[in-house]
């Protein structure tokens, strides 16, 4: 690994200074980074639209999410080392994963909190399984990378992004997005949201996904550079390279001011030749001699080591402590072990996986029970909506005077519950329940045609528009003898309530047999 091509100075860090460098390398990477994510997942969510239904292709492209990233993960390996890589490049790497680590991938570490942390040593470094699993524990368990509260961050920032877009949207075209002061939830579940839901959520998830890669990967170098000693050996070859440097001037000063003897006979211009083969012949000399590493270089290199040693330049433990500002006497060391404790779940990640899916599992399992049950028990596959009890509750608007005038608690057949009130002489009652059945029956086929403010009069006018000519002297009566009998206190006769329950048993049996057909 060259590592004097690192983009970046190989020195230790913490985890807060990491992510301070990923928000500065993604800045200058940004325009890639996102060029390679949309141009994988735009044909992608394209072609799952055209082909399933839409409500899935979000949750798809979720699940998805882990194979996305591993474009930009190869970019940032090549570019964090100065070497170029393109977009085609970048997307091409997928034909380097397995399957079965794409399956791996997407069903058990799907979840994994350390997933972007992760990624590098399974892609970059190319270990078998026994030894993967190894150098997993080493970089999880010996280093400090926070990448489960990297991941809630970003997560929490995605979901941001996202109601951000949906209001930015919603405050430039206020008229498509129909939200009445009620809030009702009516526009969400159609389809013209879910698509507009979908677009948002793509351009959230693309503008988020450089960030939480960039952080995994970076974090991934800074775990090598803590246990490698990257920024010793950077050391170390900037001591040699300036060695090199002394040597070979000490050399071309000896052969300037003490030159080797030559005859008198000799020309100027012989001379400068020789002294320029000499000048031509020593640097490489010198070259060969730095990397055989002569016995002179190798006390050089002892030496230096046990200055680093003896005087202990390189801290090893705390690479940056901060003066700390606040009252000595208040104690956060609890806090520090709470955090210790959270940042701990990153190692059950795959245990918290097979939990996960275990309880899924038994969540679709009890839903598929519930549902059968509730299918048993009504003995139908399909939910009527002609019953009388969901008509009666189905009604949003009715008017005022009929709503609750006579009764809270209205019967299931109202029909037969009018000619229970007749037989008892109850003759408001029983023309309250025909007026209400009759409006029901109405309403279920013009939902708009009623509000809450309408009269007697009014409600009677809206009927006739819609109804036909031979209901007409129907409605007219019964509007009529209700009038009669609510308002004005009036007596009316039996035989016309009996009348009125016939006619519109008749009308209600008529329009079932359509319904049948």
């Amino acid at each position: 690994m060259e590592l004097n091509k690192l983009s970046f100075e190989p020195c230790p860090r913490t985890p807060s200074q990491v992510f301070d460098l990923t928000l500065l390398f993604v800045k200058k990477h940004f325009v890639a980074l996102i060029k390679i994510y949309l141009t994988l997942v735009v044909p992608l969510a394209a072609i799952f639209y055209a082909l399933l239904p839409i409500e899935y292709v979000g949750f798809i492209i979720w699940w998805l999410k882990p194979v996305f990233e591993r474009p930009l993960l190869t970019y940032l390996s090549r570019v964090s080392f100065s070497y170029s890589c393109s977009t085609f490049e970048a997307i091409s790497s997928l034909k380097q994963l397995k399957i079965i680590n794409i399956i791996r991938l997407l069903t058990i570490y799907r979840l994994s909190t350390t997933r972007a942390y992760n990624a590098p040593i399974e892609q970059l470094e190319k270990q078998s399984s026994k030894a993967l699993s190894k150098r997993k524990d080493i970089l999880n368990n010996r280093c400090s990378h926070n990448q489960t509260w990297w991941i809630l961050f970003c997560v929490h920032l995605e979901m941001l992004m996202l109601m951000t877009l949906l209001f930015v949207y919603y405050g430039l075209f206020p008229d498509f997005m129909p939200i009445d002061e009620h809030l009702t939830f009516e526009y969400f579940n159609s389809s013209e949201f879910v698509s507009l839901y979908l677009i948002t959520y793509l351009m959230s998830i693309a503008l988020i996904a450089p960030y939480f890669t960039t952080g995994g990967f970076l974090m991934y170098l800074n775990s090598r550079i803590h246990i490698e000693g990257w920024d010793i050996e950077q050391s170390f070859k900037r001591i040699v390279a300036r060695l090199s440097q002394v040597s070979l001037i000490a050399i071309l000063s000896v052969n300037l001011f003490f030159p080797h003897p030559v005859s008198a006979n000799d020309s100027i211009e012989d001379k400068i030749e020789q002294l320029e083969i000499e000048l031509n012949q020593k640097p490489k000399e010198v070259e060969t001699e730095i990397y055989q590493r002569p016995e002179s270089l190798d006390k050089i290199y002892q030496e230096v080591v046990s200055i680093y040693k003896d005087e202990k330049l390189v801290e090893t433990q705390t690479t940056y402590v901060p003066k700390s500002q606040e009252d000595p006497n208040f104690d956060l060391t609890w806090l520090k072990k709470l955090f210790e404790i959270f940042s701990g779940l990153s190692e059950l990640s795959p245990i918290i996986a097979f939990v996960f899916w275990a309880l899924v599992i038994l969540l679709c399992g009890w839903i598929v029970l519930s549902l059968i049950k509730l299918f048993k028990k009504t003995k139908s596959w399909t939910l009527s909506s002609n019953k009388t009890t969901e008509q009666t509750n189905s009604v949003q608007e009715f008017p005022s005077f009929i709503r609750n005038q006579v009764s809270k608690d209205w019967p299931d057949d109202l029909i037969a519950a009018s000619l229970e009130a007749l037989e008892k002489a109850n003759l408001r009652y029983a023309l309250a329940l025909i007026l209400r059945h009759t409006l029901i029956q109405v309403q279920l086929k013009h939902p708009d045609i009623f509000n809450k403010s309408m009269t007697e009069l009014e409600c009677k006018s809206a009927l006739i528009k819609v109804a036909p000519q031979a209901q007409h002297s129907f409605y007219n009566k019964l509007f009529s003898l209700w009038i009669q009998q609510a308002w004005a206190h009036k007596d009316v006769s039996i035989q016309e309530v009996q009348l009125l329950i016939t006619e519109v048993s008749s009308f209600t049996a008529s329009v079932e047999r359509q319904n049948e057909k």
